[in-house]
């Protein structure tokens, strides 16, 4: 499973440290971070089944099983996960609940 994990620049701390601590729990998966800049780009040439970012999933080009869009600028905004085309919104999620998502994905693969 390919997991990209996307966040600007004054969020680069979060970026690596759910990207740590998924490749940790979750070692059979691969993990790549990337600034927002080059999101497209890394979509594209990595091919993620999911992406973790600070953007909608309308800012991703290709077939993405799963989109976490974290509401960082305001954590009382609930974030959105899409899987497979169903939304669901979560309070500011922990890594927890983010390796539960990840896991919905691979039942999905």
């Amino acid at each position: 499973m390919r997991i990209l994990v996307c966040l600007e620049n004054d969020y680069r701390t979060y970026r690596e440290v759910i990207a740590a601590g998924i490749q940790i729990l979750r070692p059979h998966t691969e993990v790549v971070t990337a600034e927002l800049d080059v999101l497209k780009e890394e979509v594209r040439h990595f091919d993620p089944h999911l992406v973790i970012c600070s953007l909608p999933a309308t800012a991703g080009d290709g077939d993405i099983i799963c989109w976490v869009e974290l509401s960082l600028e305001n954590p009382t905004q609930p974030s959105v996960v899409c899987i497979d085309g169903r939304y669901s919104e979560h309070n500011n999620p922990t890594l927890e609940e983010l390796l539960r998502v990840l896991d919905q994905v691979e039942q999905l693969l």
